[in-house]
This record gives structure tokens, sequence and C-alpha cells, in this order.
């Protein structure tokens, strides 16, 4: 045994004069890197852009690298411009998805996790966003982020299922410069309860809105900085419901529900297994609107509860310019 062990570390030796220095690291995954709570070993994906490319993540519709370019909408990451040098959560690195004047959305980002997940499994996705100054919103739909299924797949689309983080002015026609968050699920993937509130809104999707005390005038703006955390508890595979969603916007819990919350289709063999970010501009609503861009830095995904960061106030403002 004993010259087993002798020469298993002559072995590494010799790889590591060969210039190996061990397994590849996952992508996105690089707690070194990272903010403290990343080194949970809760954490299944950890991504805050620190490295300056798009290594890991893909085009939503087509599958490609957004490495290698490819992408519809206003803005190409190709070349990493739509990177760099806007400023992050901690002063640092952020990304910056732009909307082009008008246009219906920008790009469509989507990354998998580094370890498979139960299809039970409660996940918990925390990031940091800011919209810019005077962003405007679509009265229908401002989509922002997801929870995705088939994220893996090279064939693009959103998977059999999602959970989105969306905002939307209270009152239609009103100030498009304030937001209400909510969670979101579409109606045709997920199962209704007949009689239940979610069967009878007159939609094709479900919006969990602000529901604790104290959140009822609560909005988003352009301008500042938002720590947004998710959780989502899948209904049971088998069963059409027994789900839970809540989420929390700088610490304070928003939103809490469990009655008939499903999130698929019961029989959905399928599990959560990425993370895609849209800024798609409508589904509905007014359709016009300045240049205006919506950073994202800091995402943590995770089995356990993330919970708020140590800095209670946000940071500055960045100072924004145009896309080149």
């Amino acid at each position: 045994m004993k010259h087993r062990a002798l020469a298993a570390v002559s072995f590494l030796g010799l790889l590591a004069s060969l210039g190996w220095n061990g397994p590849a690291q996952a992508e996105n995954t690089d707690r070194s890197k990272a903010e403290p709570a990343c080194r949970n070993e809760a954490v299944i994906f950890c991504e805050n852009w620190e490295d300056g490319d798009w290594v890991g993540w893909k085009d939503y519709n087509a599958g490609d690298s957004l490495n290698r370019g490819g992408y519809r909408g206003g803005l190409s990451c190709a070349d990493g411009s739509c990177l760099l040098p806007y400023p992050g959560y901690n002063n640092s690195k952020a990304v910056a998805l732009v909307i082009p004047q008008d246009a219906p959305d920008a790009i469509y980002p989507r990354a998998p996790f580094n370890e498979q997940v139960g299809p039970n499994e409660t996940l918990y996705v925390r990031w940091r966003a800011y919209w810019s100054p005077n962003f405007h919103f679509n009265y229908q739909n401002t989509k922002h982020f997801y929870l995705l299924s088939n994220a893996r797949s090279n064939s693009g689309g959103g998977g059999t299922y999602r959970v989105g983080f969306f905002v939307r002015p209270p009152v239609k026609g009103g100030d498009p410069q304030v937001a209400v968050p909510y969670i979101h699920v579409y109606k045709h993937q997920v199962e209704l309860a007949p009689g239940s509130w979610q069967s009878q809104v007159g939609e094709s999707d479900v919006r969990y809105f602000p529901n604790q005390p104290g959140t009822e005038d609560f909005r988003i703006v352009g301008g500042r900085w938002y720590e947004i955390e998710m959780r989502v508890t899948p209904n049971p595979r088998g069963q059409a419901f027994g789900g839970r969603l809540q989420f929390w916007i700088d610490g304070k819990l928003m939103a809490d529900y469990t009655d008939n919350v499903s999130v698929r289709k019961a029989n959905d063999p399928n599990s959560f297994d990425g993370v895609w970010l849209s800024t798609y501009f409508g589904g509905g609503g007014q359709s016009t609107h300045p240049e205006q861009y919506v950073l994202y830095d800091d995402i943590i995904v995770s089995r356990a509860r993330i919970g708020s960061s140590a800095r209670l106030s946000p940071p500055s403002s960045p100072t924004m310019l145009r896309a080149e």
C-alpha cells in the first residue's frame, strides 16, 4: 500500500510537471472569484462575470455559444461589448443587456447548472439587478429572469416549463417608469385547480404578486440596484400541486404562496437545470421606449436559502454609457 501511494504521488507529480493542474473546474462555479456565499456546498451555480466573458452561456434561441456570436437582437456579445466596462454591484463587473429604442428585446443568454438537480428539489436563486435610470416598463410583461428546464439543450427554446421573475407597471396606461415585481408561470405549462384564482385569471399566465404585509405599495424603479432572491419548490412529480413560491427583495420577504401552486405538469419528466436572462419588452402593452438597459450581477443558485448580503444599502449608481 505504501508503494502504491508513492507511485500515485509520483504520477501526479509527473502530470503537474507536464502542466496538468488537476481536474477542470466546471464553468460558472469558480468560487474563489465570487462572494463568500458561493463557497457554500449547497451552491450549484455561481456567475459574477469577473472573467469578462460568456463562457458556459448559450443563445436561448439558436443554442449557439455567445462567444461565437450569431445573436439576434440589438447587440452582439461576440466581442464582449455587452459585458464591460459596466460596473457591477460590488463596483466590479456586470453584464448589461441593452434594449435598442422601441425594440422588443435585447438578447437571451442561458446557462446550465454545473450539477444535476433532482425532480423534486427546492431551489433558491439570488441575483443583483439594475434597470437604467428612467427605465420604461411594459404594461403587459417586462421579462427579467427565469429558472429553466432543458437549459442544456442545443436546440434553443424555453424548456418544457420555467418560472420567471417579471415586472410591470401597476396600472395600465399609468406611469411606465414604476413597476410591481412578481413571479410568473405560463398556464399551459402547469396544472390549474378548478375554481382557484389561478384558473380564473383571464390571461395566458399566472402572476404571483407581493402578498406580504407592508408590500402593497412597493415599486421597482430605474436607477438603483436591487438584490432579488426567489425560492421555487416544484409540485412533486406525479402530483398536480404542492409547490411553493417565494421571493425577497433587499432581504425583505415580498411574497409567499402555497395554495394550489403548480410550476409544471404532473407528468413532466424534466428538472430545472439552468438560468435564463430575458429583457423581452412585450407580450402586449406599449411598444415605444428609449434605448435602455438592464444590468445583472452575482447570480447564485443554491439548494439552501442564500439570504441578503451584508451590504444593506445599495451601492452608488453606475455612470452608464451607450453600447458601442
